[in-house]
C-alpha cells in the first residue's frame, strides 16, 4: 500500500469523508465501463507536529503511524465496496492535489468527490478538485455526493464548440459509456458575446444556423468512426450563457463531459472560465477531456 502504482485504469481519491466515498462508490459502479478502480489517499504531518515541543507535550506520529492511519482510512472507505474490481490502494505522503496527479499518471480516469454545491470539503474536495482538473494529465471526473450510483436517465450530454478537444470529450463520452445510452451534444451560443454578435457581424439566425452546423459536424465525424457508427447520438443548438445552459441539461443526464479548453470561437463553450465553473458548481457527474 504504500508505492506508486506502475498501472492503473481509474484513480479514485479517497479521504474517509462521505463525498470521497460516493466518488468511490460511482467509480465501482462503473468499472466495467471504465476500468479496474484504485483508491488512493495522500497524508499530512497535523501542523502542531512542526511546533516547537514543550513540556509534556505530546510527540508527534511518526511516519508509520500517518501511513497506519491513512491506511485505516482507505478500509473504512471500503466497506460494503465489491473488491473485485479494485486494485491495490495507494497511500502516500504528500499534499493531496499534487498526489493525485502524479499517482493518476498514465491512468484512463481521477475520480474525486464534490458537495454537488461547490461547498469545501477537507482533504480531496474544493480546491483540490480545481487543481486536478486543470493539472491532471488524464481525464477528470468530479462527482457531486447528490447524485446516484447507478444511472438513471440512461443519457450522457457533451458540450461541444467545434475544437479539438470538444471532439475528445466527444469520443470519450463514447468510449466509456453503455453502448445504449443517448449522447446528447450540446452546443451553446450567446448572442451578447462581442465575438459572435460584433466581429462575426452575423444575424441571430446565422448563429443558430452555425450552432447546429457545429454540432452535426460533429457527430458526423464520431458515427464515421466503426466503434461509434451505431451510437444514439442528437444534437441540440441553444442560445445563452454557456455554463448556465450546460447546466440546464446536465441536471436530466447522468454525466457531462467537457474538453479542458476549447477555442472559443462561436460559442465560448469551453473556455477555461466555462470548465472551472462546471466543476466548481456540478449538477451531475462531470468529466474534464484533456
Amino acid at each position: 500500500m504504500s508505492a506508486y502504482p506502475t498501472e492503473s485504469n481509474v484513480v479514485v481519491g479517497v479521504d474517509g469523508s462521505p463525498e470521497s466515498n460516493h466518488a468511490l462508490a460511482w467509480a465501482v459502479a462503473r468499472a466495467e465501463r471504465l476500468g479496474h478502480v484504485q483508491p488512493v489517499t495522500a497524508w499530512q504531518y497535523p501542523w502542531w507536529a512542526f511546533v516547537p515541543a514543550g513540556t509534556g507535550t505530546v510527540m508527534p506520529p511518526t511516519d508509520e503511524q500517518m501511513a497506519d492511519m491513512a491506511n485505516r482510512v482507505i478500509e473504512h472507505s471500503l466497506v460494503g465496496i465489491d473488491r473485485s474490481d479494485l486494485l491495490e490502494p495507494v497511500v502516500v505522503h504528500g499534499i493531496a492535489g499534487s498526489v493525485l496527479v502524479s499517482v493518476s499518471e498514465g491512468a484512463d480516469l481521477l475520480v474525486i468527490g464534490s458537495r454537488g454545491r461547490g461547498a469545501v470539503a477537507a482533504g480531496l474536495l474544493g480546491s483540490v478538485s480545481s487543481l486536478c482538473a486543470k493539472k491532471a494529465t488524464v481525464p477528470v471526473a468530479v462527482v457531486p455526493s447528490d447524485v446516484p450510483i447507478e444511472d438513471r436517465f440512461n443519457k450522457v450530454v457533451v458540450g461541444h464548440d467545434g475544437s479539438a478537444a470538444a471532439d475528445k470529450a466527444l469520443e470519450w463520452a463514447a468510449r466509456h459509456t453503455a453502448d445504449d445510452a443517448d449522447i446528447v451534444v450540446v452546443n451553446a451560443w450567446d448572442p451578447s458575446s462581442a465575438i459572435t454578435a460584433q466581429v462575426a457581424a452575423l444575424s441571430l439566425e446565422q448563429l443558430q444556423a452555425e450552432s447546429e452546423a457545429t454540432a452535426q459536424k460533429a457527430i458526423s465525424q464520431l458515427l464515421s468512426q466503426p466503434d461509434f457508427a451505431q451510437r444514439n447520438v442528437t444534437a441540440v443548438s441553444e442560445s445563452g450563457d454557456p455554463r448556465q445552459v450546460l447546466r440546464t441539461h446536465a441536471r436530466r443526464c447522468d454525466m457531462l463531459i467537457i474538453g479542458h479548453r476549447g477555442h472559443g470561437g462561436l460559442s465560448h463553450l469551453l473556455l477555461g472560465s466555462v470548465a472551472t465553473a462546471l466543476v466548481h458548481h456540478p449538477v451531475t457527474a462531470t468529466v474534464i477531456v484533456r
